[in-house]
């Protein structure tokens, strides 16, 4: 019995050192099924009716699927007098600052949109931008 224990014992460390040596696989970013990622930090229904216009808009439109890992995160804050903050962040960056009425509930779907086609602009400027040193460095 004690034989029989050690034999599995041994053939179990053989397998895992197999494992240990076998040559692992390059990572590569063409592999990594997650090209975006669009979180919400919404907080009333108002800010998740907002989340929601946006990320349909976001996932309708396969702009972003050629540039880099984006991380954007749709953020709301409370304001006096029935408004909220609407903030937009792209890699840690604010590229969207709106404050809107809990009032004109009936808007929220354009507002969306039209904070979606501000963050498209960004996201092609950006590209545009990293594709030509020259005009990112100077301007001109």
């Amino acid at each position: 019995m004690k034989l029989m224990k050690k034999n599995c014992l041994l053939l179990i460390l053989g397998l895992l050192s197999f494992n240990a040596l076998a040559e692992p696989k390059p990572w590569s970013e063409s592999s990594d099924p997650i090209q975006s990622l669009l979180l919400d930090r919404t907080v009333t229904p108002f800010g998740k009716q907002f989340f929601k216009s946006f990320s349909e808009a976001w996932n309708s439109n396969q702009f972003n699927s050629g540039n880099d890992a984006l991380h954007l995160l749709v953020k709301e804050s409370l304001l006096p007098q029935s408004r909220t903050l609407i903030q937009l962040e792209i890699n840690h960056r604010v590229v969207y600052r709106s404050i809107l009425s809990h009032r004109k509930r009936q808007q929220i779907d354009q507002d969306a949109q039209d904070a979606f086609q501000k963050i498209a602009q960004f996201i092609a400027q950006q590209a545009l931008q990293q594709s030509n040193e020259d005009i990112a460095i100077s301007g001109y």
